[in-house]
């Protein structure tokens, strides 16, 4: 279970799926035998341990057990994961921040692509987003492995226009190389780092990356 778990039940339950090149780096680390809601307590008060473990988030620890990017284990305060302004209201309104962040993401990409393929893209806001939503898993495994699928390929040429198409066909290999690095740019466009504590709340060290 990801730390930011709680975050995305809006967006689960609205039925938005975020399309990304990788997941979140980094987890939370459950302890099995840890007594559900009852966790220690540092000395300035705040309570630490795994979010797994609470029967509710309200009584999720202040201090969330995860593994930072480095590999090591430490705590990340649950305010800093779940911001209150990330918060969404009501279903329509995490639709809304969801098609805000992977706009975001789809700019990121089409950039990438531009740079790496010399090319002027610049597909609408909606196109855009079209585009980075409609890499299915089976699309984004062949650009991993430095491929490209024709059915991608047209789909992505109809969407992003400017020259794509003909770069496609004139090295296959080359676009999918971009399309990876432009997939990777794009998770790292809407990552947040949370910093990762010690159990005291105080000792930084590392951060834990919400994407």
């Amino acid at each position: 279970m990801h730390a930011e778990s709680r975050r995305w039940v809006w967006f689960a339950a609205s039925g938005v799926v975020a399309l990304t090149a990788a997941g979140v780096i980094g987890s939370s680390v459950a302890t099995a035998g840890e007594p559900k809601g009852n966790y220690p307590t540092n000395a300035n008060g705040d309570t630490y341990g795994s979010a797994v473990e609470a029967l509710t988030p309200d009584l999720e620890p202040d201090l969330v057990r995860v593994i930072a990017t480095n590999g090591r284990q430490g705590y990340v305060y649950g305010r800093d994961l779940d911001p209150p302004e990330l918060q969404p209201a009501n279903p329509a309104e995490a639709v809304a921040m969801q098609d805000e962040r992977d706009t975001v993401a789809a700019r990121a990409l089409v950039g990438v692509l531009n740079d790496q393929l010399d090319l002027e893209l610049a597909p609408s806001d909606a196109d855009a987003l079209a585009a980075y939503r409609s890499f299915d898993r089976a699309a984004r495994a062949g650009v991993a492995s430095g491929s490209l699928d024709g059915d991608a390929a047209q789909m992505l040429a109809r969407t992003l226009g400017g020259g794509f198409g003909a770069a496609v066909e004139a090295d296959p290999g080359r676009v999918a190389r971009a399309l990876r690095s432009g997939l990777e740019a794009s998770v790292v466009a809407v990552r947040r780092e949370v910093p990762v504590y010690q159990a005291d709340g105080q000792t930084r060290i590392g951060t834990f990356d919400v994407g």
